[in-house]
């Protein structure tokens, strides 16, 4: 009955000692240390025409690695038992592209960018003569750092996005590379639209540590332009309720040369064009939210397409109540002490009055200093006067 049981048992060894007879192992492996680096697997294998056969997968590998690829056609010396045999190297990139093939691609797109100023004459605007360009727009707001009554204007730092089509950038490269991302100085050889702030006093670009602004153009020809911008823009403001008043100030986008026959701005992502960050705060004012706006503007020179954004504040009366309205009341309340100071006393009593009034009104007027003038009453100039 043991003896077919035996039997298998002594076949199954048999099969096992002879797999392991066939152990190699790898040397003067001189392109890459295998055990030792994390983006490299590999394995050993029989193959029954080649020998010993050494499959490296990276899979994994990091773009710009350098590290000499494998080839198929490369081999190495296999030892196995003393014996030398021909084994057969191969490696499998997967998604990661080679150093050589990096290398490969870099010159296509030097090639594809310097096939552009070959063909292309910036000075004209896409499609001239037929439809006009469609320029969308998109805003992100990263911080309000002043609102001035007294100069009519508002302070805004934000992302300025811009994109349009221009069908003579379009390019055929690798199947890899569906856009291409160029710097700043690119934009000397294109045609961009000549956008401008319509109520801009002071403007200016961010440069630390770089220039920030980017371009960025996909096969099809579709254009992105980012930049982030400082604006200190007019904003007419109705100071008639002051200091419980709200406001709407709003910086408004226009071509400065093109009309609506060759430029037409929209939103570019319909109402969510316009975002804010949550950490926008001011000290005296809350933000109440904003709207866009799109319309047309007829002037001497012809109709222009305009965008405005508009952004609503109402004032915190933290301030002025506690530096004007609570003193007042204050003052009022010290003067009815009069009523009951003996008239028969003596004078220094009606002269202490007399000062604390007198001192507490110089508080209030030099508090009034940094009100706005304006040729209507606001609440805090009836209180005062």
């Amino acid at each position: 009955m043991w003896s077919p049981l035996l039997f298998a048992c002594y076949i199954l060894l048999s099969l096992f000692s002879a797999g392991a007879k066939r152990t190699v192992r790898l040397v003067e492996l001189d392109y890459i240390e295998l055990s030792r680096h994390e983006h490299v697997n590999y394995s050993r294998r029989w193959n029954r025409e080649h020998g010993p056969e050494l499959e490296i997968r990276a899979n994994e590998f990091p773009y710009g690695r350098d590290i000499n690829p494998v080839t198929t056609t490369r081999y190495k010396r296999i030892v196995h038992k003393g014996r030398g045999y021909r084994g057969r190297v191969r490696r499998n990139t997967g998604q990661y592209p080679s150093h050589q093939e990096l290398k490969l691609l870099s010159k296509n797109i030097t090639g594809i960018l310097d096939g552009f100023s070959k063909k292309y004459d910036r000075r004209v605007r896409p499609n001239y003569g037929d439809e006009p360009v469609e320029v969308g727009v998109t805003l992100y707001v990263l911080s309000l750092s002043a609102i001035s009554e007294v100069l009519m204007d508002f302070t805004l730092d934000f992302y300025f996005r811009q994109m349009w089509k221009d069908s003579r950038l379009a390019f055929s490269g690798p199947e890899t590379v569906k856009t291409l991302s160029v710097g700043s100085e690119f934009l000397k050889q294109i045609w961009v639209p000549d956008t401008f702030f319509v109520n801009e006093k002071t403007s200016y670009f961010h440069t630390a540590t770089t220039s920030n602004e980017f371009l960025r153009i996909s096969n099809e020809g579709d254009i992105t332009r980012s930049l982030r911008l400082t604006v200190t823009a007019t904003c007419a403001m109705d100071l008639k309720y002051f200091p419980m008043d709200s406001q709407l100030c709003n910086i408004e986008i226009e071509s400065f040369g093109y009309t609506m026959a060759d430029i037409r701005y929209k939103w570019a992502k319909g109402a969510g064009s316009v975002g804010m960050s949550e950490e926008v705060s001011l000290p005296q004012f809350k933000v109440l939210g904003f709207r866009q706006k799109s319309f047309e503007i007829a002037l001497s020179t012809g109709n222009y397409s305009r965008l405005a954004c508009e952004i609503q504040f109402v004032r915190s009366m933290g301030y002025y109540l506690i530096q004007i309205y609570i003193p007042s009341m204050l003052i009022v309340c010290i003067s009815w002490v009069s009523f009951w100071v003996n008239r028969n006393g003596p004078y220094d009593d009606y002269a202490h009055e007399f000062r604390k009034q007198r001192v507490a009104k110089n508080q209030l007027r030099q508090e009034y200093r940094y009100i706005p003038r304006n040729l209507f009453l606001n609440g805090v100039r009836r209180l005062v006067r």
